[in-house]
């Protein structure tokens, strides 16, 4: 009983979690000192502020060569989403287990794709003077991951 609550609890935090990354325009934070250029980029919005000028948000879009990465980037995280939320709506317990086992596979393989293919992408014109890093929004997204692969861990060995 205490297990399964706490699992439930594990499962709605990562949801929670995979919602505010997915939302958020922090992913990838892009950077230079001299002059102050600041751009955040999330996989919906690019927000760039240079200097003292205000802050612009156009979508992000990516160039030929990775529109279809960025899209699919988007569409596994949108489903990875809902894929979690059905396992953590459903009673039968080997159903949700295997949601969640489906979940933790696609939000690897958001963190995974953004990682090789978006992140040298959108940092490839940057010199040794500009900084690259991740944000905090692909943070949530592996906090999200390993979240869910504790409860699947954990699932898997009551059986």
């Amino acid at each position: 009983m205490w297990s399964t609550i706490f699992s439930q609890l594990l499962v709605a935090t990562a949801l929670i979690l995979l919602v505010v990354a997915t939302a958020t325009r922090d992913w990838q934070i892009l950077g230079m000192e001299k002059p102050k250029v600041h751009t955040n980029i999330g996989l919906w919005q690019t927000c760039s502020k240079l200097g003292d000028k205000p802050t612009v948000c156009p979508s992000t879009k990516a160039g030929s060569s990775h529109k279809f990465v960025l899209y699919a980037i988007r569409s596994l995280s949108v489903i990875s989403m809902l894929v979690v939320g059905a396992g953590l709506l459903l009673p039968s317990r080997p159903i949700s287990l295997t949601l969640i086992g489906v979940a933790v596979l696609l939000t690897g393989l958001v963190l995974f794709l953004y990682s090789s293919q978006l992140e040298n992408y959108f940092s490839q014109y940057f010199d040794s003077l500009m900084y690259s890093r991740y944000g905090f929004s692909y943070y949530l997204q592996a906090a999200a991951t390993a979240l869910l692969l504790i409860v699947l861990m954990v699932g898997c060995s009551k059986r």
